[in-house]
């Protein structure tokens, strides 16, 4: 264990990390010049390399160059503006709107069919999803065995594993269900009165999302309390109410395996 920081790419070299985004054991780095830069475990793909290494070398590395992941189209390297992590996957947004995803995929949840004769259960390295069209600005991507995905029109759409209803979309009926239980595309999630989406975030089995005028939705499995809906199951999104939140306005909400945190601030402030 360490006793202080560690160093993982060094200050004085060429490299100005501007978002970080965090999976389950892994960290991915956006640079400023559109690079993706991975460390931490990468046995299920997603760190984007299926280069066997030291575990060291996962870790850290001052100079940057072990944990870059460099996405090569032809003879032109992809660029990224936007960086999202979750569970045991990767994802980028490169400047094309295009989404390239790498890690497990063992429900489909990365956009890649688990049909017969495909082996997508893992994927390698980062690759082009097709089910994220990069006709959408996508600027919220959260989630574990399933994914809950946000465009910039406010519009909200899951895909992947909803034994849980945390797809939001209300299909799961029980252990019979042979069909609805997981989802190989996107699946278009509504929520009450049209409200327009600001953001979400999701983890196992559940999922929150917020409303630009500061109210919150949460669906899925709402095993703790996480969602503060006191159900155990939601079907659909429902707005989440508390005396506690009376006069305030959310801002943002992050969702763990058993709890959530929201950031709000006073109504008229």
């Amino acid at each position: 264990m360490e006793t202080g920081p560690t160093v993982i790419i060094h200050h004085n070299i060429d490299v100005q990390i501007v978002k970080i985004a965090s999976g389950d054991n892994h960290l991915v780095m956006l640079s400023s010049k559109g690079e993706i830069y991975t460390f931490g475990v990468g046995s299920l793909g997603q760190l984007g390399t299926s280069t066997c290494t030291k575990r060291s070398t996962f870790m850290a590395d001052i100079t940057g160059k072990s944990l870059h992941r460099p996405v090569q189209e032809g003879s032109k390297s992809i660029k990224f503006s936007d960086i999202f992590a979750g569970g045991c996957w990767t994802m980028g947004r490169a400047v094309d709107g295009r989404i390239f995803a790498c890690g497990l995929n063992n429900y489909g949840q990365l956009g890649f069919p688990l049909n017969d004769g495909e082996n997508n259960f893992v994927i390698g390295r980062l690759t082009y999803s097709p089910a994220f069209s990069s006709k959408k600005k996508w600027t919220h991507i959260a989630g574990v065995k399933h994914i809950v995905a946000r465009n910039d029109k406010g519009e909200v759409y899951g895909i992947g594993l909803n034994t849980d209803n945390e797809l939001g979309i209300g299909t799961y009926e029980g252990n019979d269900e042979t069909e609805q239980w997981r989802y190989f595309e996107l699946q278009k999630i509504n929520f009450p009165d049209d409200v327009k989406i600001a953001g979400l975030t999701a983890t196992l089995e559940s999922s929150i999302a917020w409303t630009e005028d500061g109210r919150a939705y949460g669906f899925g499995y709402d095993s703790y309390g996480q969602l503060g809906l006191g159900n155990t199951s939601v079907p659909i999104p429902k707005r989440i109410t508390s005396p506690y939140l009376n006069g305030y306005k959310i801002i943002s909400v992050a969702l763990a395996w058993r709890h959530s945190v929201f950031l709000a601030a006073k109504i008229n402030e």
